[in-house]
């Protein structure tokens, strides 16, 4: 599952080329969807042969579903073309009402953006992004995450919801749900330590090496068990 930003520009179709060849010495199967640097149609394009992306559509979601598969995937698209933000629509909502009404089996939903803010996760970060670019802690915010937490929070088949975007990695109880953030395979944020009296309560972001998340579904828990794998840059 590869939740968004699959590329830094997504006006450049050489850079979906280019992923859709590394991807292409996977074994395993992959599944996209796209994030605030994604273009839909550049990555429809490069990506026509899938199976599971609907290319005639305007949002790239899909449900996988297969007897192999304990649990079955449900791809968001939390896109608003030319923002930063996300956001989800009633339309969407609705997709995962029809979706768990007719599922018989665990529920796992992947997309690009939490539905959060950092400040939920360390607040220095929130408050460092208030001080010195409130633009970008605007384009952090998710539109619709108070609907979005009432039509998932009665949900019993729901195990996890799986994000990214923030570029740190994070576990926790979000509405009673497991929430869990991949960093980024970018250089990714790792909190803040405190430095200089007059900045101590900003701090100072730091950088960590590039990572993934990785998942296994433990069939005696019936949930996922996940942790996140960090790759050491070049020196």
């Amino acid at each position: 599952m590869v939740t968004g930003d699959l590329v830094q520009d997504g006006l450049q179709i050489e850079a979906y080329e280019y992923l859709h060849t590394l991807l292409g010495c996977l074994e395993a199967p992959y599944y996209l969807i796209p994030g605030n640097h994604d273009n839909r149609s550049a990555l429809k394009q490069v990506f026509h042969e899938t199976t599971y992306m609907d290319t005639a559509a305007e949002r790239i979601e899909y449900i996988i579903d297969t007897p192999k598969l304990p649990f079955a995937l449900l791809a968001l698209d939390t896109v608003v073309s030319g923002e930063f933000y996300g956001q989800l629509s009633e339309e969407q909502f609705q997709r995962i009402h029809e979706v768990s009404c007719t599922l018989y089996k665990p529920l796992v939903i992947f997309m690009h953006h939490p539905p959060l803010t950092p400040g939920t996760i360390d607040p220095h970060i929130f408050e460092y992004f208030k001080r010195f670019s409130p633009a970008l802690l605007d384009g952090l915010k998710f539109i619709g995450a108070e609907a979005f937490a009432n039509q998932v929070s009665g949900l019993s088949s729901l195990r996890a919801i799986l994000s990214g975007h923030l570029h740190l990695s994070a576990q926790l109880l979000w509405q009673g749900i497991p929430l869990i953030i991949a960093p980024s395979v970018a250089p990714s944020l790792k909190g803040v330590i405190p430095y200089k009296e007059h900045l101590a309560r900003i701090g100072m972001i730091l950088q960590e090496n590039p990572g993934l998340a990785v998942h296994l579904w433990d069939s005696n828990i019936n949930n996922l068990v996940s942790l996140f794998k960090y790759y050491k840059l070049p020196t």
